[in-house]
């Protein structure tokens, strides 16, 4: 059996405490249980108690300061090309 190990990007423009949370948290924690690698990107600071929990659970954290406008543009750009 081949076994394929994916490095999975996830573009967030924040990380708030709602119902959203509890998705990002664990597709995170899965993949990296899993021997994936979890990328996430987001604005939210590196004290954020979800960014600490996710870095605690192996996941890559990267801030950079984005608007939700910012994540559309490039989520619509991967829809158009990267399957081309």
């Amino acid at each position: 059996m081949t076994y394929v190990i994916m490095k999975v990007m996830r573009l967030l423009s924040s990380l708030k405490h709602d119902e959203s949370e509890r998705g990002i948290f664990h597709l995170g924690r899965a993949l990296v249980k899993n021997g994936h690698t979890s990328i996430i990107v987001s604005s939210a600071d590196e004290s954020n108690d979800l960014v600490r929990r996710l870095k605690r659970d192996g996941n890559h954290y990267h801030q950079v300061h984005m608007n939700k406008k910012i994540v559309a543009v490039i989520a619509a750009s991967f829809s158009t090309t990267a399957f081309d």
